[in-house]
């Protein structure tokens, strides 16, 4: 079995390329002569069925169509199985209490650069929200990062391809579409994967103004920023007044992630998890709401401390 992280899958299987598992290896290497039948098979299944997700031998994968002037290529992605507890991937105690709070509601915003594991943190939560208090969660990304979907003792977890929404019938993307029908179906938890565009942003905040948890993530430097990014996505439909208001009403949390990773003795690696959390709901988010509809948002900068986490020998998310 060929142990990749991404995996390049090409008609020809001596064109085929694999990426190692290895954190910070970046080759992309070639197959063994015995993989050739095994990629063979993947490729006609994936082409014949058309698939967003696949299964190598029980571990799914993520598949991206790549239409070349030549031919179709499919990039298998290996997704996260082992979705791990919020106390496992370094989040301090008194931000755990915050987020696994019964009654957290509203919008909950989680920051930070590429691969800094704001969509391995959002999918902890959610799962572990829906395994502590049971009830319906929606999962919605373009494309699906995680191996949430099922049913757990209590509850359940519906994971949706965004991809799959009929875009051209419905006149927005697919990941606002299905955020707007989620909600419908009677829906406690809402985790839209990644907000990018104006219609995301209208989405996560007016669907947080019912009686609902939304999480979302989003690319941003700081808290700050965060919520800046989202006042001027959103002002594309409300104006950046009323988009501040609402935001300032509708959000719960902001949390920015940095993940890095130093090397220690013995060939082990340690992950270093520094979050800043901007807790807005509760009495004491009363100046935040303010600093927030005044669009003053670098006095958001002193409002928390990063708190650090080390996590030993795991690899990065």
């Amino acid at each position: 079995m060929i142990r990749f992280s991404t995996l390049w899958l090409h008609p020809r299987p001596s064109a085929c390329r694999y990426r190692p598992i290895e954190p910070h290896d970046r080759r992309l290497l070639p197959l063994s002569e015995s993989d050739y039948p095994d990629v063979t098979r993947y490729y006609a299944e994936i082409s014949h069925g058309n698939l967003l997700r696949y299964r190598i031998d029980e571990n799914p994968c993520r598949v991206q169509v790549v239409q070349t002037v030549d031919t179709v290529h499919y990039v298998l992605r290996a997704m996260t199985r082992n979705i791990l507890p919020l106390s496992e991937l370094g989040v301090p105690a008194s931000i755990q209490k915050y987020l696994l709070a019964p009654d957290l509601k509203g919008l909950l915003l989680i920051a930070g650069p590429q691969n800094s594991g704001k969509t391995t943190l959002a999918g902890s939560l959610v799962r572990e929200r829906i395994e502590r208090y049971g009830g319906a969660a929606q999962v919605i990304e373009d494309p699906p990062e995680l191996d949430l979907d099922g049913v757990y003792k209590n509850g359940i977890i519906q994971q949706l391809d965004a991809r799959a929404a009929d875009v051209g019938v419905h006149g927005f993307d697919g990941a606002a579409w299905l955020a707007t029908d989620a909600l419908r179906a009677d829906t406690d938890i809402l985790f839209l994967g990644e907000v990018r565009f104006a219609q995301e942003a209208h989405t996560v905040v007016e669907k947080s103004a019912i009686d609902a948890l939304v999480v979302t993530t989003i690319h941003a430097s700081g808290v700050h920023t965060a919520v800046e990014r989202l006042v001027s996505l959103s002002s594309e439909r409300w104006g950046s007044e009323e988009s501040a208001n609402m935001i300032a009403d509708a959000l719960s949390m902001v949390l920015h992630l940095e993940l890095s990773t130093q090397s220690v003795q013995g060939g082990e690696s340690t992950k270093i998890l520094r979050i800043k959390p901007l807790i807005v709901s509760g009495d004491s988010g009363h100046g935040i709401r303010s600093a927030i509809r005044a669009r003053r948002f670098s006095e958001l900068l002193s409002t928390s401390k990063i708190q650090i986490a080390q996590i030993t020998n795991r690899r990065p998310t």
